[in-house]
């Protein structure tokens, strides 16, 4: 069994910088004592050959064991220290096969300014005794083609401790790793068994002595390539020494979204083989492996107990972003490019990098400048001046010890100048200029680290940004959601001004950016279509594809004057719908005389003889539904239930909302006989009343389940309700395409009419309607 651990909490697990990098190594000797306890104080353990076996690792095992450039884990130290470089995360392993018995363990930290470091230990079946290593490894990518690997070894075998050295180069023409974003498991499973290496070639040597010679030196020679971005992968090694050699070939490939297969045989012996499967969590991973050499199943578990290597990335590329927009050029290319070790092709941040260098070569020579001016100054005893030039060196770069030096050197000298900066910076603080104020406070703990008064001051402004930059995120927050996004990028932008490393505020910024940029195409395509509709004379077409431009940019001259040269037509269009409206309530289609004049609302939405005629509409409908619900209950208390229960559908058909007619209907059905019943959904089903039939066939089935004739006609009705819907939908969804919303409304209508609760026509029309409601805001 293999237990792999990355922790979530744990202090020691590096983000960024030195200080996290520090931290991790005043935890690593915990650790270290930690491993050497179950090493070396359990149980005898498990087995494993490093030489001439694949070892007892689940996926060692599984994948032939071609050590070189795969399976890469935190006890990848013990055999191929360069291939350390393919990770991007912290691990802690354990590795047995037993229970209460440990064969490896492993301790494995990334630092994307320093490398991979790992800290391996296990024990190996060695002539009638046992091999006990610990081992030690870094390894690092040298620039596009080449990582570096080399690792330490003290070893014991009877009672006799010794060193041995193991260093290792990787050919990886194509980068040293897939990019998160072309990496489909990498970026969101844990612990894939598929090679990290586009296309590798690798060469080591192993067990090269420190001191007298106790174990043969061996090479190992190797190559791995993934076909294609989501697989399959296949590794092959080759290893020999003075008397032998072995070849090793693996394969691993997704099977499933969440399941990968591999397997692996030594010296092309099918009796040597091995298969496994993967099946990958999020932060977890579980293997099963079949040996035929050993003729026996190994498990393995994995569990990630730290943030994903995406998380990692976007952590240094906020920290980037918001260090770049004060101005600290230099820690923000920094973040840049440990960014870049996890995507090194993202183009916007390359050219932002490449920016960031010509800047900060530019600030270089005007430190230098400074510099000079400064020491110039000092010698003359002009100590003000000089801390002046100083206090400018550090302002471009905080990190310059010389200047920082300088400073402290001639800090005795500066009296006066702190105390006359200190009144000016409080006069502005109580003008309310914190921006200068604060600029002011800074530059004196500059020059006295431990100017307490200065500090309170700042703790105000900094507490003031605070709040002030909540304000402005929550003003942005609501203007994105109204998608105003100018206005939204530019309260975030003043978000950020205030608080650099507000995360949320970065993060809808990016965001905002993204949709002003779809927004500025979809305008484009809006113009385009609108064009293309005046040309074929689609004047209510066009119309509604300029207002759609109006809505995305207010301000947009070409829709303004569309609309403009269009308002007569869309005038006599609203004209001769309002006579067709008036044609239809005179002859008494008051469906079609209310469809006229929804469309008529539709392009005005406060025409008044429009609004007028709905309202005679509804009320004339709400008479009839009451009607229809009086001789209904007149039906009901006779005990007349198919006649009821017709009248009542007649006053819901007028008034679908009638609360009433609903409840007696289901009365009158729950009363209804099963031939009642029967005759009621065959008149249903002749109106292409499907889903009301359904109803009264289910109904009968609850009543009499072994009823044939109900059974048949539920699937018949079924599938004509199906049919029926979706052609009405598949319309609908045409108009829509075509910008055409009235249309597409009276399509899903009829589509809602036969099945209200199918979800796909309820949300094209919803669309639809935010829509014509847009359009409606633009004319008010």
């Amino acid at each position: 069994m293999t237990l792999l651990c990355r922790n979530e909490t744990a202090c020691w697990l590096p983000v960024t910088g030195c200080a996290s990098f520090k931290q991790a190594l005043r935890n690593f000797p915990l650790a270290t004592a930690i491993l050497s306890l179950i090493l070396f104080f359990s149980q005898p353990l498990f087995s494993q050959s490093l030489f001439r076996h694949s070892g007892s690792a689940t996926r060692a095992v599984g994948l032939g064991g071609p050590h070189l450039l795969g399976p890469i884990d935190a006890t990848t130290a013990l055999w191929s220290p360069a291939a350390l470089t393919s990770l991007r995360e912290n691990e802690f392993l354990l590795s047995s096969n037993r229970p209460f018995e440990f064969s490896a363990a492993g301790l494995v930290g990334y630092w994307p300014e320093f490398g991979s470091l790992g800290l391996s230990f296990a024990r190996f079946p060695q002539a009638n005794t046992n091999l006990d290593r610990a081992g030690l490894a870094w390894a690092r990518a040298l620039g596009q083609p080449f990582s570096l690997g080399l690792s330490l070894q003290g070893n014991r075998l009877r009672q006799d401790e010794f060193a041995t050295a193991s260093l290792g180069v990787i050919w990886h023409p194509r980068g040293a790793r897939l990019p998160l974003s072309r990496d489909p498991y990498q970026a969101t499973l844990f612990n894939t068994p598929l090679t990290a290496f586009p296309v590798a070639i690798a060469v080591q040597a192993s067990d090269l002595p420190l001191g007298r010679e106790r174990l043969a030196s061996y090479y190992v020679a190797g190559a791995a390539a993934r076909l294609y971005e989501n697989g399959p992968a296949l590794l092959t090694s080759f290893e020999w020494r003075a008397h032998q050699s072995l070849t090793r070939i693996g394969m691993a490939s997704p099977v499933f979204k969440q399941v990968a297969f591999y397997g692996g045989l030594h010296d092309f012996n099918i009796e040597k083989a091995a298969v496994g499967l993967a099946a990958l969590g999020s932060a977890y991973s579980f293997d099963v492996v079949y040996s035929f050499a050993d003729k026996k199943f190994f498990t393995g578990i994995a569990f990630r107990l730290g943030p994903k290597p995406s998380e990692r990335a976007h952590q240094h590329l906020s920290q980037g972003m918001a260090r770049v927009k004060t101005g600290n050029y230099r820690s923000g290319r920094r973040q840049f490019k440990n960014y870049l070790t996890y995507e090194p092709e993202n183009a916007r941040i390359l050219k932002l990098d490449s920016a960031l260098t010509a800047q900060i070569r530019r600030e270089d020579e005007r430190i230098a400048k400074l510099m000079d001016e400064g020491e110039t100054l000092e010698k003359r005893l002009k100590y003000v001046d000089a801390a002046v030039k100083y206090i400018a060196v550090l302002q471009i770069n905080r990190e310059h010890r010389v200047a920082r030096q300088r400073l402290t050197g001639i800090s005795s000298q500066l009296d006066l100048y702190v105390k006359r900066q200190y009144r000016n910076a409080v006069l502005l603080f109580d003008d309310g200029n914190f921006t200068e104020a604060q600029r002011l406070f800074e530059n004196l703990l500059l020059v006295r680290q431990n100017y307490a008064e200065a500090q309170d001051y700042l703790n105000r402004i900094y507490s003031h940004q605070r709040e002030e930059a909540e304000k402005m995120f929550v003003q942005g927050l609501g203007y994105y959601v109204q998608e105003n996004f100018l206005k939204a990028r530019e309260n975030f932008q003043q978000t950020l001004a205030l608080s650099p490393n507000y995360e949320k505020a970065q993060a809808y910024l990016d965001s905002t950016q993204t949709r002003l940029e779809e927004q500025k195409a979809r305008v484009s395509r809006g113009l385009a279509d609108a064009e293309r509709f005046n040309r074929r004379q689609q004047y209510n077409r066009a119309y509604r594809a300029y207002r759609n431009v109006l809505e995305l940019e207010p301000g947009n001259e070409t829709a303004k004057q569309g609309i403009t040269l269009l308002q007569s037509r869309i005038d006599a269009d609203v004209s001769e719908k309002l006579q067709n409206a008036n044609r239809a309530f005179e002859r008494g289609d008051y469906s079609q005389a209310s469809d006229f004049g929804k469309q008529i609302l539709d392009l005005v939405p406060r025409h008044e003889e429009a609004n007028a005629l709905l309202q005679r509409i509804n009320q004339i409908n709400g008479r009839r539904a009451d009607d229809y619900v009086r001789r209904g209950l007149e039906y009901f208390e006779a005990k007349d239930w198919k006649n009821a229960v017709d009248e009542f559908d007649k006053a819901l058909n007028t008034d679908p909302k009638n609360r009433l007619a609903e409840q007696k209907r289901q009365e009158a059905l729950a009363q209804s006989n099963i031939q009642q019943l029967l005759e009621q959904a065959q008149v249903q089903f002749n109106r292409n009343q499907f889903l009301k039939a359904i109803e009264f066939y289910k109904t009968i089935l609850e009543r009499d389940p072994t009823n044939a004739v109900a059974r048949t006609k539920l699937n018949e009705c079924q599938q004509q309700l199906d049919f029926q819907v979706d052609k009405y939908f598949k319309r609908g969804l045409n108009f829509f395409i075509n910008d055409d919303y009235d249309g597409a409304i009276r399509e899903l209508d009829k589509a809602l009419s036969l099945n209200p609760a199918h979800k796909q026509s309820l949300e094209y029309k919803q669309k639809a309607q935010l829509s014509l409601e847009a359009l409606r805001r633009l004319r008010e």
